[in-house]
């Protein structure tokens, strides 16, 4: 007969001297007549059953028995019978009563015992979990880094010396945020090992709050060289944002055009406002018209979503400013008349040209079902653009190009740098009519083939011999509704616009990858991996489930079968 199977033997000599349990041994069949005893060169496979549960002598079951319950020999011995020692495995599908035997193990009194064992299991957890409390450490095991100080932190954790950082956290035992403010001024003390913080409860010291001018729960004081920042809530924003007017209390004035249809930073993009005011850039509004000059102070100028263009004396205005050193960040979007009249000439005075096309952008189906959505996947080499390395969206971009038979580059001293490009999949779209039915098809004769430049920095340098050796600054980007609070959290918008805006008014600390939402990480996939994972999820997981069905019915007849 074929070694096909094995063998068991219900010989009761095998049985075992634990009360309650019989031992029975599986051999490959063939190998041994039925009834024989077994030597010592039998399979070391051990089954335990409970006395009252008969198991037919002589039965032959699968091969992958023997894989099933034990793959290596161990401790356990048959009654006296000078065997091979074998091991008991755990209960199985195949006989879901069998127990684990703990027979000859070392420790197996205690294990075995119902009183010892819980004792000992409550014993090393209370163990663990006193070491933890006084032990910290942690592994951040995310892609993005999303437990780990960003670099603007460190940047700005940097500048402190080696006079210590105290940090006052008023802050109740009891809240839900303590731990949370426990880990996260943790990480601050291992970035900085002079940093000395301590937590105080305003239930139970009322004059320290008073004294400190504390006005509510979870406010935190930080105090170095004499000067002093509150801060109220537990993020690494908070943190960053109270330390940099600590180190660096110097505020940016930054004024934001009104009075072309432009974008309202109160209603419009309220999350930018409230993150430009964390890094210490003091917004104003400026209806240029109304006003007739620019302010003096005015040391940032931004242009945001316009939908009329401006007037030539505001132009004017702008080009003066530009040309004497100023600092200016303009998105401007498509199909809106913002790019006409003397915008136009004001952005061909830069070398600037703009047109009417719009990015198209297939992998933006990905996102709302349209081809509208540009995704930026490039970034040339620049500060602005240093360390990012994910994709910026734009809902709805617009092309431009530099011409540079509008103006001689290199003798009037502009110096441009593309910043954000999409793939060479993507193209800017001339035809309005394709646009408009959904059907846009690229046209080498009218249309620009991608990669399309999103965003440009231009630096100016002495465009006229009258001018400061100090040159303006001027940062483009083809869009301003990624700036929204519906997208600026996604990918580097954020980042891409901060960095600019800093590097515009020349504050290199302010470049960095800042903090990562947790709850805001959209999983940006191309087609062939959402093709892979619909298969997968669709295919591959129910067929895994329908064939391990099929196997386990398989299995079940054919060992009853064998049984009966």
């Amino acid at each position: 007969m074929a070694a096909s199977g094995l063998y068991l033997s219900g010989d009761p000599a095998l049985w075992c001297s634990h009360p309650g349990y019989r031992a029975v041994l599986l051999y490959p069949s063939g190998t041994l007549p039925r009834g024989s005893p077994p030597d010592g060169d039998g399979f070391p496979l051990l089954l335990a059953d409970r006395v009252g549960g008969r198991l037919p002598a002589g039965s032959v079951f699968s091969d992958s028995i023997r894989s099933f319950f034990l793959p290596s020999p161990a401790t356990l011995s048959p009654g006296g019978s000078g065997y091979r020692r074998c091991t008991v495995l755990p209960q199985c599908g195949l006989y879901p009563s069998y127990p684990r035997l703990l027979l000859d193990l070392p420790g197996a009194a205690i294990m075995r015992s119902p009183y010892l064992f819980p004792i000992l299991v409550i014993g090393c957890s209370l163990l663990f979990q006193d070491l933890s409390s006084h032990l910290y450490g942690q592994f951040d095991l995310t892609k993005k880094r999303l437990h780990t100080l960003s670099e603007s932190t460190v940047t700005i954790l940097e500048k402190f010396d080696s006079e210590p950082l105290t940090a006052k956290i008023f802050l109740d035992e009891s809240d839900v945020d303590r731990s949370r403010a426990e880990g996260l001024i943790r990480l601050y003390r291992k970035a900085l090992p002079t940093l000395r913080y301590e937590f105080i409860s305003p239930t139970k010291n009322p004059f320290q709050v008073q004294e400190y001018g504390i006005d509510r729960n979870g406010m935190v004081l930080w105090e170095w060289r004499g000067k002093g920042v509150k801060t109220t809530g537990f993020s690494e924003e908070v943190f960053t944002s109270g330390l940099r007017k600590l180190v660096d209390p110097r505020t940016y004035s930054c004024y934001v055009l009104k009075g072309h249809g432009e974008k309202d930073p109160e209603k419009d993009f309220p999350f930018l406002k409230q993150r430009l005011e964390e890094e210490n850039y003091v917004l104003r509004v400026l209806p240029l018209e109304e006003a007739g000059e620019i302010p003096r102070d005015a040391e940032l100028i931004l242009w945001i979503g316009p939908e009329e263009p401006l007037l030539e004396k505001e132009a004017a205005l702008l080009e003066t400013y530009l040309k004497s050193g100023g600092r200016m960040v303009i998105c401007l979007d498509p199909l809106v008349a913002a790019a006409s009249g003397a915008s136009e000439f004001f952005f061909s005075m830069l070398g600037v040209v703009l047109d009417s096309r719009v990015v198209v952008d297939m992998r933006s189906q990905l996102f709302r079902g349209d081809f509208f959505f540009a995704t930026a996947t490039r970034y040339p080499t620049h500060v602005i653009t240093r360390g990012l390395n994910r994709v910026s969206v734009f809902p709805l971009a617009r092309s431009f190009s530099i011409d540079p038979k509008r103006v001689d580059r290199k003798r009037a001293g502009v110096e441009l740098y593309p910043l954000a490009e999409t793939s060479e999949t993507a193209w800017a779209e001339s035809d309005k009519d394709s646009l408009r039915s959904a059907a846009p098809r690229f046209d080498p004769a009218a249309d620009l083939k991608g990669p399309v430049v999103l965003a440009v920095a231009l630096e100016l340098q002495n465009l006229e011999s009258t001018l400061t050796q100090k040159g303006g600054r001027f940062v483009l980007f083809g869009d301003s509704d990624f700036l929204t609070d519906r997208y600026v959290k996604i990918g580097n918008n954020l980042d891409l616009f901060l960095n600019a805006v800093a590097w515009a008014v020349e504050r290199e600390d302010g470049i960095a990858l800042r903090p990562k939402d947790p709850l805001h990480q959209p999983i940006i996939l191309s087609r062939s991996e959402t093709l892979l994972i619909g298969i997968f999820v669709i295919g591959v997981v129910p067929g895994c489930w329908v064939l391990l069905g099929v196997y386990h019915i398989r299995r079940s007849r054919r060992f009853h079968a064998v049984s009966e």
